[in-house]
Order: structure tokens, then sequence, then C-alpha cells
């Protein structure tokens, strides 16, 4: 190998690796502007996400017959089963009551909505602490970690209320007295910070009808109408 082949080769093997360091950092600057560019536009995608949710909530709110997930445009608009006015009584506990606390709670305005909803599903034909009370449960579990942190995932978190789990109807809205007072109790517990003073711990009911496997008999706190609520399950 002459010594004009020794200098190339030597050149060659130094300056190779500078050559591809150059190439690399061409690369990551090309992947690191994708990057960018995919971050850009997955921020604009969520504002638009963001305000799209907001006006479907502003609508939903506002009784507009919009539905803010896609399901059959058929489905019913169910009402709660009416009960003959044969309910169990509830004993008269003093401390179990209604108050005013006028607590201040964050909330988005879907969630009167979805707290109306449960009311109106599971407890509209009952009596005015009956309705306060799953209202409560409701909220109790949004505190609670072990349930989602928003009135809407507690009340459409699977298997929890039966009435949620047909998703035909989880969005549909309700007409009569019924609903609109069902609306009323959801405002006031939210807006104006009702609570069921004695069932701040409550997370479980049931129907006094079936028994269920999760029932805590000595986690019983007690039973308003047709619910038995309880701190804790099995």
């Amino acid at each position: 190998m002459t010594y004009q082949q020794r200098v190339f080769l030597g050149m060659f093997i130094v300056f190779i690796p500078f050559v591809w360091l150059l190439f690399m950092d061409a690369r990551i600057f090309n992947e690191q502007q994708k990057i960018l560019e995919v971050t850009d536009k997955l921020t604009e995608n969520q504002r638009l996400l963001t305000e799209n949710q907001n006006k479907i909530m502003e609508r939903v709110f506002r009784n507009d017959p919009v539905i803010p997930e896609p399901v059959r445009n058929d489905a019913p608009v169910v009402k709660p089963i009416v009960v003959k006015k044969n309910l169990a009584k509830t004993k008269k506990d003093p401390h179990i009551a209604v108050v005013n606390t006028g607590k201040r709670m964050k909330y988005i305005r879907l969630d009167i909505f979805c707290l109306a909803k449960n009311i109106y599903h599971e407890a509209s034909v009952e009596s005015r602490l009956g309705q306060y009370a799953v209202a409560q449960v409701t909220l109790n579990r949004v505190r609670s970690n072990q349930y989602p942190n928003t009135v809407c995932d507690v009340v459409m978190d699977p298997w929890q209320f039966s009435w949620a789990n047909k998703k035909s109807i989880r969005w549909t809205h309700p007409r009569g007295p019924l609903w609109e007072n069902s609306k009323k109790i959801a405002e006031n517990v939210i807006l104006r910070g009702k609570r069921v003073m004695g069932l701040e711990n409550a997370l479980f009911y049931h129907a006094d009808y079936v028994r269920p496997r999760w029932r805590k008999v000595d986690a019983k706190i007690a039973k308003i109408d047709r619910h038995i609520f309880y701190t804790s399950a099995r």
C-alpha cells in the first residue's frame, strides 16, 4: 500500500464517523420536526374536541334533542316504573335529614344532567328524602378513591346503576313532572349544597326486595323508602 493510499485510508477512517454523526443529527432533527407537527395537530384536535364537548353539554343541559354519544335514533324515552304508593315507610331517624350545607363543588353543567338522570331512574317515585339519598351516594362515590372523580363517570360506571347499563337510554331526555323534580333536586345538590346528614359515608344501596351478595349487614346505615344504605360492601 502506497503512502497516498495510507493517507486516504486514514482520512476515510477519521471522517466517516463525523459524516455519520451529521447524517444522524439530520435524521433526528427531521424526526423532531415531525413530532412537533404531530403535537401541534393533537393540541388543535384537543381544542376542537373540548369546544365540541362544551357545545354538546350546553345543548344537553338545555334539553335540546341532541344525543352526545352514538345511540340508536329510535332509542326510547324510558319512564321509570311507577310503583303504587305502598312504599315501605322510612323509620323516623332524627340523624338522617336533608340539610343545606352551602358547600361548593367543582362541576360541569353536564354533571347536573347525569345526577338528575340517576335520581330519576333510581328514585323518582320515592320520597324527597329517598331522592336526595340517591344523590348523596352518587356524590360520596365522586369523593371516594374507589370510584371515578366526576358525577357523570360515577353514574355511567359499568355495572353500578342498573339503568345506566342500557346505553340506549343513557342520554335520552325524560319528560314530565318526575323529570322536572329530579332536575330540581340535582340542582339543589350541586349548586346549593344540599346534602343528607347521616349518609355522608354511604357508598352502596339496594332495593329492599333483593338480597345482593355484596350486602354487608354490619355496614348498614338506614332504610329509606325501598332502599337500604350501607357504608361498605363485601
